[in-house]
């Protein structure tokens, strides 16, 4: 068999088509990865967040039942101001107000 005689095909391959092909996948494969990364640190950001409000401090609760004794005892606190109970505070300001 001579080579005048093979057979084989005669056209070339499309180059520019195989190059717009390959770029526009990788493309897509950047998107899909970026996409996914802000998908990711969006939930990761919920998470934390969550975590964050659900936590208990022992400061924050000191802190909360120390106002509400200071709003509902009646008499001195350390520093020596006096306190009266938040529902008799706000009688007296209707009462000054009605005047």
């Amino acid at each position: 068999m001579s080579l005048e005689k093979a057979k084989h095909e005669n056209r070339d391959t499309n180059v520019g088509a195989l190059v717009t092909v390959v770029i526009a996948g990788v493309m897509l494969v950047l998107i899909i990865f970026v996409g996914m990364i802000a998908w990711l640190q969006t939930e990761r950001n919920y998470i934390l967040q969550k975590r964050v409000i659900e936590a208990t401090y022992p400061e924050v609760e000191s802190l909360k039942s120390e106002q509400l004794a200071n709003i509902t005892m009646e008499g001195k606190d350390t520093k020596g101001n006096e306190h009266i109970p938040i529902d008799q505070a706000m009688e007296l300001v209707v009462e000054r107000n009605a005047k």
